[in-house]
């Protein structure tokens, strides 16, 4: 029996279901369509031209917009530019949460979403996790997925959990241009193999999809190490997704070793694919087929052709010290592994020769601490990038590090680091990408926790623009001007992407925050510019220097009833289009609030774009809600009328500074 997969569709644009997917261009095309940017798993852009360590600072480089979705966003965002959508070529983000949505937002503008759909319910975070918060809310898409530029298909994995309290897991090809299922998909995942079965409850997909010679490849862990599990990895063809190789990690007798590597993507050089296991049953020395604590290389047909086996690994399997706990890239043009998780440690390995296991030492190329992680702390997350000679990482509790490759060795200690470092005791330390044009202007975009664990609660995050060739200068981050660049709460899992002048970060805020050059011919119209014309009691606007308010000035709604409003009317504006902003900040725990819009002209506008927000704990949480685009059609376009519901039982009343209002010409 089929499972049916619940889905729903929205369409906000003319979408395009033949021709060509991606326009021809008179210039090379940037785009990225895996996890990293590339299949070595790097995590640079070469083609960025826009962008430059001179043009990145608080004065000229900036937010410009925010895109709103439904969940937290565990996968990287995905970019294609030139796309055949929404009547028109545009520049595409694609994008997925841990609600089981999708969607294909433009670029460049902060219009709303060309499409998007939901693919099913989502399993709650209880039904999964068997002993600390892991997730946050629910299990939905974890992975980040891959585009096939040739075929125009968005290849992900989603988890759903039916009516029937089953739970299921299905590969999805969806068309980038429409977001209509391709090739009879989607197709439901399952696989036996050596005695044991993949589990769609407890297996975690989690990792980068890798596509490589006409098959998509998935990986799977677990829910911290909750059940029986095993790792896998199971092949698929691109074009009929029809299941052709599987591989468990631990086999019957054995258990765990899932493919963790902190969503990092599986490497793949076009003839072989490479990973790092996590904790789990290790025998392959005495001749066995478990590989816990190891580095693995498969064929396409997923046949294990070598491993490397750390020599401590049962030290790091007792101790929870997963090698598999952080990612792995291939240095491009060569045949080197480099990689390392919880243990601190990294390795550099050989490709051709990976070395087996020795119960003394570590059977590679090279191995060295890169962080301290005795305390059991400090551990190495996230996928090393690499540029131009140096690669990069940056653990928990630790500063951001470049080290130096020469051709044939990883310096040991590091070349230059960042001044600043994630706050001591969170996790899990920084993620990052690069933008460069070529070998020059290189720029390391990274994020890290600003306070507070975000591996097991979510905590505000903060984006740092570093030159890339020394750490130590630090060229621009999202906290300079707070009220108008914060980034909002940190992701986990997935780092910055950057694309044509823009840098686009998930967040663990319902919202893509995107980044980039200010640009002088904009026109802001905010707060304090605009005419009360009514109000309900229990509001007040405040004047001058009030530190709740980022430019001194703005509304606060202070009252103990269900509802509150207040309409604004916009001055005479030019003709045009406008990106309309609103800044909204918890003051003083204040409880419960829900912000909605509507715009008075007799079209309705736009409602209930602020998320349900009980923030009673918490002092001062500022978030900024793109309302989408507006054109004035006559003189009445103009009022818009903001209502804040809800409080918390607990509260003596809303406590919500409406910091601001934008129109921002488009």
């Amino acid at each position: 029996m089929k499972t049916r997969i619940g889905s729903s569709v929205s369409f906000t644009g003319i979408l395009f279901a033949a021709g060509l997917i991606l326009s021809p261009l008179s210039s090379p095309a940037v785009n990225i369509t895996t996890q990293h940017a590339d299949n070595n798993r790097t995590g640079l852009n070469a083609s960025e031209t826009i962008l430059t360590p001179a043009n990145v600072n608080q004065t000229t480089f900036g937010k410009l917009f925010e895109k709103s979705v439904d969940g937290d966003m565990y996968p990287q965002p995905l970019y294609l530019q030139g796309v055949s959508i929404g009547g028109g070529t545009h520049n595409v983000v694609y994008c997925a949460t841990a609600n089981n949505s999708i969607y294909a937002f433009d670029g460049d503008s902060g219009v709303a979403a060309y499409w998007n759909r939901n693919l099913g319910t989502a399993v709650p975070q209880g039904d999964v996790d068997c002993c600390c918060s892991d997730v946050a809310t629910v299990v939905g898409i974890m992975g980040t997925g891959v585009i096939d530029t040739a075929t125009g298909t968005w290849y992900l994995v989603h988890k759903q959990k039916n009516a029937d309290s089953t739970y299921h897991q299905f590969l999805h090809a969806i068309n980038v241009s429409t977001g209509a299922e391709k090739f009879s998909g989607p197709v439901e995942i399952s696989a036996s193999l050596s005695g044991v079965n993949f589990d769609g409850k407890l297996n975690n997909q989690r990792c980068g999809l890798l596509l490589q010679g006409g098959n998509v490849y998935i990986a799977w862990s677990s829910h911290n190490d909750c059940g029986g599990y095993h790792g896998w990895v199971i092949g698929y063809s691109a074009s009929t997704l029809a299941q052709t190789a599987k591989f468990p990690v631990t086999v019957s007798g054995g258990s765990m070793a899932g493919i963790w590597m902190s969503g990092g993507g599986l490497v793949g050089d076009g003839s072989s694919i490479y990973f790092m296991s996590g904790n789990g049953t290790f025998d392959a020395n005495t001749g066995g087929s478990n590989l816990g604590e190891s580095f693995i290389r498969l064929n396409n047909s997923l046949v294990r052709q070598d491993f490397f086996t750390p020599f401590d690994q049962a030290n790091l399997n007792s101790t929870d010290r997963d090698l598999g706990g952080g990612g792995v890239v291939l240095i491009p043009g060569t045949t080197r592994l480099v990689g390392g998780g919880k243990g601190g440690k990294w390795y550099l390995v050989s490709t051709t020769a990976m070395g087996g296991y020795n119960a003394s030492v570590d059977a590679c190329l090279q191995s060295f601490m890169v962080t301290d992680a005795s305390d059991g702390l400090n551990h190495l997350h996230g996928t090393p990038s690499y540029f131009n000679g140096s690669l990069y990482i940056g653990g928990e509790s630790d500063q951001l590090k470049q080290y130096s490759w020469n051709g044939t060795s990883l310096s040991t200690t590091p070349v230059t680091q960042s001044t600043f470092e994630t706050v001591s005791g969170s996790m899990p330390g920084w993620q990052h990408s690069i933008s460069a044009n070529g070998t020059s202007n290189g720029i390391i975009w990274a994020t890290r926790v600003f306070s507070g664990d975000a591996n097991h609660t979510t905590q505000p995050g903060i984006l740092h623009a570093f030159n890339a060739t020394n750490l130590a200068t630090e060229l621009w981050n999202s906290r300079q001007n707070q009220a108008r660049d914060d980034l909002g709460n940190f992701a986990k899992n997935p780092g910055p992407i950057v694309a044509n002048g823009k840098v686009y970060c998930p967040t663990f805020s319902n919202k893509l925050v995107v980044y980039g050059l200010l640009g002088n011919s904009t026109t802001v119209y905010e707060t304090e510019n605009l005419t009360v014309a009514a109000q309900t009691a229990g509001i007040t606007h405040r004047v001058g220097t009030d530190t709740r308010f980022s430019n001194g000035a703005g509304t606060f709604f202070d009252a103990t009833a269900a509802t509150q409003f207040v309409t604004y009317d916009v001055p005479n504006v030019a003709a045009g289009t406008y990106d309309v902003r609103v800044g909204v900040k918890d003051w003083n725990n204040k409880g419960i609030w829900q912000l909605n819009v509507s715009r008075l002209d007799g079209t309705g506008g736009n409602s209930n774009v602020g998320p349900a927000v009980d923030e009673y704990m918490v002092n001062e949480l500022f978030t900024e809600i793109d309302l989408g685009t507006w054109t004035p059609g006559s003189t009445s376009d103009k009022a818009f009328k903001f209502t804040v519901t809800g409080k918390n039982a607990s509260s003596t009343g809303f406590g919500v500074a409406f910091d601001y209002i934008k129109l921002i010409k488009q």
